[in-house]
């Protein structure tokens, strides 16, 4: 099994039978409004929440302003095949 980065700069990890890239689609709301704040492919909610801050221009999601965190924010995984 080895890493690999994307265009995005986020690591996929490629699968040893068939060399197929394994991302999950997150998507991200503000929990006080619903307000969606971002879908996409990550690995995992932790890098979900710093593809959503880069995309806002952030480094991070550490680096978002204490606004924007102080209202929360709720990570869930889409299952799109069923």
């Amino acid at each position: 099994m080895c890493n690999r980065v994307s265009l995005a700069g986020l690591f996929r990890q490629e699968l040893p039978d068939d060399g197929r890239f394994t991302m999950s689609i997150f998507q991200i709301r503000q929990k006080t409004s619903g307000a969606i704040l971002w879908t996409g492919s990550a690995d995992d909610e932790r890098t979900a929440l710093d593809a959503m801050a880069r995309e806002a221009g952030y480094p991070d999601s550490s680096a978002l302003p204490d606004s924007v965190r102080a209202a929360g924010f709720e990570t869930a995984k889409l299952d799109l095949i069923s």
